[in-house]
């Protein structure tokens, strides 16, 4: 038996999304959310969402599913790939070995710089972590560009037709403008930020400056953030995707379609569909990373020298990093690290 559960198809989808529909016939189920009056909101059309990751959180990375990389891409090794994919998280890497490079010029400043013994011991010791953390998200990114190779090629083909649609003005996206310089947003108030969508014009569009991971349309002079186009033009232009089709018969109950082919897929307990990875799933770097805010948060709450306010501690923590790593930390990023810290010390919480 085979069962299909009928979803709800978002209104509008980013790009990158879009690019998928055509390469892996794949499209966006609705999410909704609240937005700041209280409203249900698509999410795909938040701008705070969008404002927040600095691009669509919707936007995946090119995870597979087995399944479907075994009746798609008979000639990559599913296993290997899946596998890969993991280790890394789907980063270049030039990502890396950049970030190899920088934990070794740090530890070798702080082993000079510093004459607490105990304290070069502890960093030399999370330092090594990380760097070992790197080169093994290292070695499993470089086998994975090799088995992406025809995977990329299918995407790249799709985003090409996506591309002409947009600069033909077939599709006309949308997206969250802002100032290309991030200094002139400094001194914003509540009141400067977007707080709407803008149509892109279609002479706008040009090939070197689309961030097909974030949906991200990153001009000389401005950027349009979280570009979505609507879902319905979407499949009006392209009703198929690139793939031969599958005939199936069966009967609807309810928002369920039941047929009585069997499903290889179903079968083998293995998902046929692109899965979507949630940007927020960390690394393992990330985790060694969060791992030592947690402990030097538990050494400020030891000391009694806790923050009393919320932003204080935010800004605890982006200085702490920036000491180690010599790295700015986003808001929200030690914002969610603090989140996941907090549970664990429920005096401490705000």
């Amino acid at each position: 038996m085979r069962y299909l559960q009928e979803v709800e198809i978002a209104e509008f989808c980013p790009i990158s999304e879009a690019a998928d529909w055509l390469a892996f016939g794949f499209l966006p189920s609705a999410v909704y959310d609240l937005d700041r009056d209280d409203r249900p909101i698509e999410q795909r059309q938040s701008v705070d969402s969008i404002l927040e990751y600095m691009g669509h959180h919707f936007s995946h990375d090119l995870y597979l599913g087995e399944a479907y990389i075994n009746e798609r891409f008979t000639d990559v090794d599913a296993s290997a790939y899946i596998s890969a994919y993991e280790q890394c998280g789907g980063e270049n890497p030039s990502t890396f070995k950049q970030s190899i490079l920088e934990k070794k010029e740090k530890l070798q400043t702080l082993m000079e710089g510093n004459e607490d013994p105990e304290h070069v011991a502890v960093m030399k010791n999370l330092y090594e972590d990380w760097i070992a953390s790197d080169e093994a998200n290292l070695e499993a990114a470089e086998s994975l560009r090799l088995l992406q190779v025809p995977i990329l090629h299918a995407l790249n083909a799709a985003r090409a037709k996506l591309f002409l649609s947009l600069i033909d003005g077939r599709l006309t996206g949308k997206g969250v403008c802002m100032p290309a310089d991030d200094e002139v947003i400094e001194n914003w108030g509540a009141d400067d930020w977007p707080k709407d969508f803008i149509s892109i014009p279609k002479t706008s569009w040009d090939m070197r400056c689309v961030n097909w991971h974030d949906s991200n349309l990153e001009l000389w002079d401005e950027k349009y953030l979280g570009v979505i186009i609507p879902t319905e033009k979407l499949l009006e232009i392209f009703p198929n995707p690139d793939l031969l089709p599958e005939h199936i018969e069966g009967n609807f109950f309810g928002k369920v379609f039941i047929s009585e082919q069997v499903d290889t897929n179903i079968n083998s307990g293995k998902s046929g569909t692109l899965n979507s990875r949630n940007r927020g799933a960390p690394h393992s770097t990330d985790r060694i990373l969060e791992a030592a805010i947690h402990k030097h948060l538990d050494s400020i709450r030891d000391s009694g020298t806790f923050p009393k306010k919320r932003e204080a501690l935010v800004a605890e923590v982006s200085d702490f990093v920036f000491q180690t790593l010599n790295q700015e930390m986003k808001r929200t990023t030690a914002q969610r690290i603090i989140q996941r810290w907090l549970p664990k010390n429920p005096a401490h919480n705000f």
